[in-house]
Parts: C-alpha cells; structure tokens; sequence
C-alpha cells in the first residue's frame, strides 16, 4: 500500500511539478492550493506526510502546523518556502524538515524518505 502525502502550497507550478514527481516515487499525493482545503483534507483523512508552504492565500503554514501538532500529533511535517529564516521557527514548531525554494528534486526525495522511512 502506498503511502499518501498531502501536498499544500499556493503556486500551481509547485502542486503539478512537485506533485508529479512524488508520485514516480510511487506516493499517493492530493494537492491543495489553500489553507482551508488543508483543513478539509485533514478532517477527511490524515496523510502519512504533508508537504506544506508557509504563504497560503487565506491562511499562515506556520499555523496549520501548529493545528496538526494539537490534532495530529504523530502526524509528519515538512514545510517548504522561499522565505529567508523561515526553517528555525518552522522546527520550533514542530516540523520534521524544511525544504527551501527552489529545491533540487533530490533534495526532495531525501527529505521525504528520511521522514516516511527513518
């Protein structure tokens, strides 16, 4: 059985490229552009990963977080962004990793199976 990633991140390009490239690893995705799709997602069913963005439209990455921490404790996290000092509060609070963009697509895929496969 496949493992299932919930992918969160506002730039369609990141949900296609991203995306595509997790499921060749052979991973389940669902993409959501926003905070209240993530929300949604997570009420639906819990993932075994999310991959989440700090710069949503209608809502704050760091927040969503914050919520999976209370609700989903066990739950892995990797945020990515391309904000500048944005991966030391990202692990205080609670993120396995921190994927800064643009990432190489190895990059990628070891911060993913270091997390799903310790």
């Amino acid at each position: 059985m496949s493992k299932k990633v919930l992918l969160v991140d506002d730039d369609p390009n990141i949900l296609e490229g991203v995306g595509d490239r997790l499921r060749t690893y052979g991973l389940e995705v669902r993409c959501e552009a926003t905070a209240a799709g993530c929300y949604a997602t997570l009420r639906e069913e819990v993932p075994d990963l999310v991959l989440l963005d700090i710069r949503l439209p209608d809502g704050d990455g760091l927040d969503i977080l914050s919520h999976i921490r209370v609700h989903h404790l066990a739950l892995p996290v990797l945020m990515i962004s391309s904000i500048r000092g944005a991966e030391q509060e990202s692990l205080k609070r609670g993120a396995q990793g921190f994927l800064a963009k643009p990432f190489k697509g190895e990059d990628l895929k070891k911060a993913v199976f270091q997390v799903l496969e310790p």
